[in-house]
């Protein structure tokens, strides 16, 4: 770390890089510092997702110190590519998110704060409906869900396939591959304007893939949650 300090150079890029990467440990420092008294009321588990998602309660517990009206973070879990041994791997996969998420509301709950946060699931990719004899294979269409102390929640949206066969309109064969239904953009299209953003006058800004799709697709911030009906 100390070379990383002393070291200079006569490069607009080097020096970019190395004001930013100054600020960078700079802010590191100041959260930490402001991390260090924080304590939760709920009990995580030690697994990778549960670790992050600890971390990002702790760092909601300091919003007031931060001064920030309003806080994005992002997590993840890998192991999903399950093209054999599907079974086992999914199960403890999903073992894992149901119980970081449980602790995650809790704690969310005992902050006060359930009500003003949303969790959003997303994927790179699907998988197939059809076994290749072990798991299953690459694939566009999937489920995700949203979850909030504000969402009206209870229901499936999106336009569900009538039939699942080969003769559907979205199976495009390779063992069930499914197309989308529902692009990301209508369900992030009411997930931003409950965030505050002005989604309607900066569409082309915000999500400018939505104009591709249609308008009465689009899933409101009234449609999902409570508070905006």
């Amino acid at each position: 770390m100390g070379q990383l300090y002393s070291s200079s150079s006569h490069s607009p890029l080097a020096e970019t890089h190395a004001a930013l990467l100054d600020e960078s440990i700079a802010s590191t420092e100041a959260l930490g510092d402001l991390l260090a008294p924080v304590t939760l009321s709920t009990a995580f588990a030690t697994d990778g997702l549960s670790r992050q998602l600890e971390q990002v309660a702790r760092v909601i517990g300091t919003r007031a110190s931060l001064q920030e009206e309003r806080q994005v973070f992002y997590v993840s879990l890998g192991g999903f590519d399950t093209h054999s041994s599907e079974l086992e791997a999914v199960q403890e996969k999903l073992s894992q998110v149901n119980s970081a998420l449980t602790s995650f509301v809790d704690e969310m709950k005992a902050q006060g704060v359930w009500d003003q946060t949303a969790i959003l699931t997303a994927s790179d990719f699907g998988r197939t409906l059809g076994s290749n004899g072990a798991g299953t294979d690459h694939a566009w269409g999937g489920h995700y869900f949203l979850l909030s102390g504000d969402l009206a929640g209870g229901k499936v949206l999106g336009r569900y396939p009538s039939h699942l066969d080969e003769s559907s309109d979205v199976n495009i064969g390779r063992n069930h591959r499914m197309l989308p239904t529902t692009a990301w953009e209508m369900i992030w299209y009411g997930l931003s304007e409950w965030f505050g953003a002005d989604v309607a006058n900066k569409l082309n800004e915000l999500l400018p893939n939505a104009a591709n799709f249609p308008v009465d697709e689009r899933l409101t911030a009234a449609q999902l949650f409570k508070s905006e009906k």
